[in-house]
């Protein structure tokens, strides 16, 4: 119940903030 709410939300706030620090990060490589 409220574990599984828990990793819901940490997924929907990680996924973007990781893909983002991805495309920040090769932005700066490049």
């Amino acid at each position: 119940g409220a574990l599984i709410a828990a990793q819901v939300i940490a997924a929907c706030i990680w996924i973007p903030y990781f893909r983002m620090s991805k495309r920040v990060r090769a932005t700066f490589v490049n």
